[in-house]
């Protein structure tokens, strides 16, 4: 059913995606790849503190996810809360060492939180 849910949402139909998401829940079926991809839909439907909550379920399931850890940083960054973000980031950059992506993002908030230590 994961794989009918990552269809759905690929079509655009995030409702029916989102709502086939829940009910694995239920049922039970769910594991990391269920609330990543819930928190994306969640995001995408303008509710950031739900995609959080599922983020943070999911790499609850699977802390090898480097992609769930840089959105649980992304998600904490853009709310102001580097110092929280940073151990996100360098997860998702220890994680996957050759991701540009990943590797800037902890450098940068690396840089920000000395540049904010340095301000105060």
């Amino acid at each position: 059913r994961y794989n009918l849910a990552r269809a759905l949402t690929g079509l655009g139909r995030r409702k029916e995606a989102t709502a086939l998401l829940e009910q694995m829940i239920r049922d039970h079926e769910d594991g990391g790849e269920e609330h990543a991809l819930l928190g994306e839909l969640r995001l995408k439907a303008g509710e950031p503190d739900a995609a959080l909550s599922e983020w943070r379920i999911a790499a609850a399931f699977d802390p090898g996810d480097a992609q769930v850890q840089f959105l649980i940083g992304q998600q904490l960054s853009s709310r102001g809360r580097p110092t929280e973000a940073l151990p996100f980031f360098r997860a998702a950059r220890r994680l996957s060492p050759e991701d540009p992506v990943y590797r800037e993002a902890a450098a940068g908030a690396e840089k920000r939180l000395k540049q904010t230590h340095h301000l105060k």
